[in-house]
């Protein structure tokens, strides 16, 4: 089974919750699924997310209402019709057509939600201010699920804020995270309970781990003392 495959398994079990990206990013944290932008990342977008788990694709009737409550949650990606072309078919949300069919025009939906193309606002934060942050939590950047769950607890900028500044590669190197860090038992434990769907054996964890910048079985092995002990912890 390849690793689509396995994706695909563990979400037939969950399809139901498969209805926007929000949704299921608060399921699966939940859950110690796979995140969203995982997904997204495995089959090119949140509808295809949808349809490999045999999820029907509904074409949403929106009212004007709803568009705009779309417009003010994704704002800063509503620059130009072609940031959101690529934006929306990642996340599953309305599309160009969709918002020109009542706003007209994108100048017109621009206009009526103020947004130009120097509408820095969503910037709250200076570089040295993420640079700081980075620096202040570095312990919670292993992953990107696991930042992203620390951060929404302590009010501080999601993962796609930082990386408005800097690389997600840029940003673990800030952080420590360069190869031959050494990870704490605690680390490993938040790192394994995080994709503990993928914690199996050694080759398969291997194998995912490398794709996702993730640390080695024999990190684990070296820290726990086998690989059977550091799996025990995930039931604690």
């Amino acid at each position: 089974m390849n690793n689509n495959e396995h994706l695909i398994s563990i979400l037939n079990k969950h399809k139901e919750f498969l209805t926007s990206v929000k949704a299921w990013n608060h399921y699966s944290a939940q859950h110690s699924l796979p995140s969203s932008s995982l997904l997204i990342r495995k089959f090119g977008s949140w509808n295809n997310v949808k349809l490999a788990a045999g999820v029907p694709i509904q074409l949403n009737k929106y009212t004007k209402d709803q568009l705009i409550k779309v417009a003010i949650e994704h704002k800063r990606h509503m620059q130009t019709t072609s940031d959101w072309a690529s934006y929306s078919t990642k996340h599953g949300l309305p599309n160009v057509q969709t918002f020109l069919k009542h706003f007209g025009s994108w100048e017109g939906l621009r206009k009526h939600m103020k947004i130009t193309p120097k509408d820095k606002k969503w910037e709250k934060y200076s570089k040295d201010q993420i640079e700081k942050i980075i620096h202040e939590n570095r312990a919670y950047f292993a992953s990107k699920t696991i930042y992203n769950e620390y951060a929404k607890d302590k009010g501080l900028p999601t993962y796609n804020t930082l990386t408005s500044y800097f690389t997600w590669t840029e940003i673990k190197q800030k952080a420590g995270f360069t190869k031959g860090y050494n990870y704490s038992k605690e680390e490993l434990i938040s790192i394994a309970k995080t994709y503990r769907s993928y914690l199996t054996t050694v080759s398969s964890w291997n194998k995912y781990a490398s794709e996702n910048g993730l640390p080695t079985a024999q990190t684990f092995i070296r820290k726990f003392g086998s690989w059977r002990k550091a799996k025990a912890y995930l039931y604690e």
